[in-house]
């Protein structure tokens, strides 16, 4: 693989991650989750999604049925997935092979995962989209038979259905996701794409699905990425929008963002937008009066829903998510918060969301409770960013995340060719 090709994937993810953990997400409470449970997924409920941005959605968490290896055969293939097994059933979020050791990783070249999953006729009628918060290490995915996303890097990943994917009834979603021995390396051995601390050998090397995995539904534009970039001193949010869809885009857009501030304010602000190209975001300012600050010891959040239409007034997409006033900068050489200075006292945090019920069940108390009890505010997170569940706990009661991403090897030399 050409170096060129490798800074791209892991550019490409590195945006994705970032837009993922800065949109913020709904903060309602939610239950926490299951990810990496060992116990048997009949006696597991499925966690309620914790999505980056709030739409109707059917949640694919819960039992999955899996089978190891067999790289090369197509499972994909109703005919196949009944010659070949025993299917063995796991649940997600959570590794694909929960009972197997690290050798065992090592060898796997690939995992398959299947389940099946109901569609309403309603939904039938709208647009849908296939979203995973993290895969180790990707996917291919196929939906009812038909390959609709191929994704390497570990992180997360959006795919648009084509129109006629999905069926009213029963559906069923295939993902095959690689093992250690199927990541693609380089001559020395090293991954040629985002592995995080996979390359060391404490490194986890078996595939899972170790966030939410979802379908999300549109009616013809889907605001594909959101980021809320505040202007603490102006008293202003810049919106910036990145519009998507399976066939041509309109010329413009009407946009209308409607706030909650914390003290239940309510501000509304429109727009119509010239769309420049696929990929090409726009962006619409809010003038906040009297911004109120998100601090780690006052995590106050604004409630945003943005809410696109086409030029005949007709509905594209609705999108609700959360975000705080908060503007981070250094200057003389100090980091300074909404222009107060700021501390940062904190701790490691090494892909505990990984770790099985022992952390997932109680998030708040590890990351906030206990934390504040050390006098922490803060964590680095060791090769990976946090899973959405964790940083959305992280953004209502206050933990900062540095957030690292999934590249690591550690004075290692890859030895990639010239290209």
């Amino acid at each position: 693989m050409q170096r060129r090709s490798l800074v791209r994937q892991i550019a490409q993810t590195t945006l994705a991650l970032t837009l993922a953990l800065s949109a913020g997400c709904t903060s309602r409470s939610q239950p926490q989750g299951e990810a990496g449970a060992t116990a048997p997924p009949a006696q597991q409920a499925t966690k309620e999604l914790a999505m980056d941005f709030r739409r109707e959605a059917i949640n694919l968490n819960g039992t999955w049925d899996v089978l190891r290896d067999h790289p090369d055969e197509p499972l994909w293939e109703t005919g196949t997935i009944r010659r070949l097994g025993p299917w063995r059933p796991v649940s997600v979020p959570g590794t694909l092979l929960p009972d197997e050791s690290q050798a065992v990783g090592r060898e796997t070249h690939c995992a398959w995962a299947r389940k099946t999953f109901e569609v309403s006729p309603a939904q039938m009628r709208r647009q849908a989209v296939l979203k995973w918060g993290c895969i180790r290490f990707g996917a291919i995915a196929w939906v009812n038979g038909r390959q609709i996303a191929q994704h390497e890097p570990i992180g997360p990943h959006t795919a648009l259905l084509p129109a006629g994917t999905l069926r009213a009834g029963e559906n069923e979603i295939v993902l095959k996701v690689p093992g250690w021995a199927g990541v693609p390396k380089g001559e020395a051995g090293w991954p040629l794409v985002p592995t995080g601390g996979s390359t060391q050998g404490w490194g986890a090397k078996a595939p899972g699905i170790i966030d939410d995995i979802w379908i999300e539904f549109h009616d013809g534009l889907y605001l594909k990425y959101i980021l809320a970039i505040p202007d603490f001193r102006k008293g202003e949010v810049t919106f910036r929008i990145w519009p998507d869809a399976i066939g041509e885009l309109p010329s413009e857009l009407s946009l209308t963002v409607e706030l909650e501030a914390p003290d239940n304010e309510h501000i509304l602000a429109e727009s119509t937008l010239a769309l420049r190209g696929r990929g090409e975001p726009v962006e619409i300012v809010v003038s906040v009066d009297k911004p109120i600050a998100w601090t780690w010891r006052e995590p106050r959040l604004y409630r945003a829903v943005v809410r696109a239409k086409n030029r005949s007034g007709k509905r594209l997409d609705d999108v609700g998510f959360t975000f705080g006033m908060r503007q981070v900068e250094v200057m003389d050489g100090h980091y300074r918060l909404n222009d107060r200075p700021l501390w940062l006292r904190g701790s490691n945090l090494v892909n505990e969301w990984n770790w099985g019920d022992t952390f997932n069940r109680e998030v708040k108390r590890y990351i906030v409770d206990e934390a504040r009890a050390m006098n922490l505010n803060c964590f680095r997170t060791h090769t990976l960013p946090p899973v959405t569940s964790w940083a959305d706990v992280c953004d209502r009661y206050g933990t900062m995340i540095l957030a690292e991403m999934p590249v690591l090897y550690n004075y290692q030399k890859p030895k990639l060719t010239p290209e």
